[in-house]
């Protein structure tokens, strides 16, 4: 018997039909795309608060840094410096990279106030056409007057390559560990450093923060719109979702 041309199309009902295996990869995915997100929306808001306060400290006037409380936050303080630099032994930071060049961050420590220490970064230079060609340092005065800003490096940066044999001075250094300077200068160190704000043959255009805020808040957009794909992908694997859907658009078409 032919169906009569006016029957409407049987209507679907949505109904789950299980997929263990993908559901368990949806799920460990969920947590993973959305606790990236979430914390790349907290990563935002520090790099926000951190921009914030340095251009809020960058218009200060510079004080001493012998009345400088080392145990408040001090980042991005502005100090006048007053000290003895310690010419024998600086460091070369090495893996800085500037306008595409490799270079070295040169740190110098400089003795202040009651015989205390403070390591200061002078700035950046290039690099020799390899690596046994360490830069030519600028020499330095008995006695330095400078101005610039205090600055806590991360104490375990990553480290690209294995660390330089200590053979005489200036040592190149892979990260900027405040407790591998102390132990090689056998002296205590301010748990800041001080980046000079100018430095005659250095480079000192200083980047406050390697990732802004919106490349972070483009990150988290990222991993949220990877969390809508493992929704969808849920779904889509543990029911009948996409028959219901056309059966529902059949229906309309009627």
């Amino acid at each position: 018997m032919t169906p009569s041309p006016y029957l409407r199309p049987e209507r679907r009902r949505f109904q789950w039909q299980w997929n263990g295996k993908l559901l368990i990869f949806c799920a460990l995915g969920l947590v993973l795309t959305t606790t990236a997100g979430f914390w790349q929306l907290r990563r935002a808001e520090e790099k926000r608060e951190l921009l914030a306060a340095f251009a809020a400290r960058s218009q200060q006037k510079p004080v001493a840094l012998e009345t400088v409380d080392p145990a408040a936050d001090q980042r991005y303080r502005r100090i006048l410096l007053s000290g003895v630099p310690d010419r024998d032994h600086q460091f070369l930071l090495d893996n800085r990279v500037r306008d595409g060049r490799a270079g070295y961050e040169v740190l110098v420590p400089v003795r202040y106030g009651a015989h205390r220490w403070v390591l200061v970064n002078r700035g950046w230079l290039p690099r020799g056409l390899n690596r046994a060609e360490l830069p030519e340092i600028p020499p330095l005065p008995e006695h330095v007057v400078w101005e610039g800003y205090l600055y806590k490096a991360a104490t375990r940066a990553p480290v690209l390559g294995p660390q330089e044999p200590v053979v005489g001075w200036p040592q190149v250094v892979q990260q900027p560990d405040r407790e591998l300077f102390e132990q090689r200068l056998g002296r205590a160190l301010l748990p800041y450093q001080v980046r000079l704000e100018n430095s005659p043959g250095f480079d000192t255009r200083w980047i406050t923060t390697n990732l802004p805020p919106a490349q972070h808040i483009g990150y988290a957009v990222q991993w949220f719109g990877l969390t809508v794909v493992l929704v969808v992908l849920g779904l889509v694997s543990n029911s009948n979702l996409v028959e219901w859907m056309r059966s529902a658009r059949e229906r309309g078409h009627e």
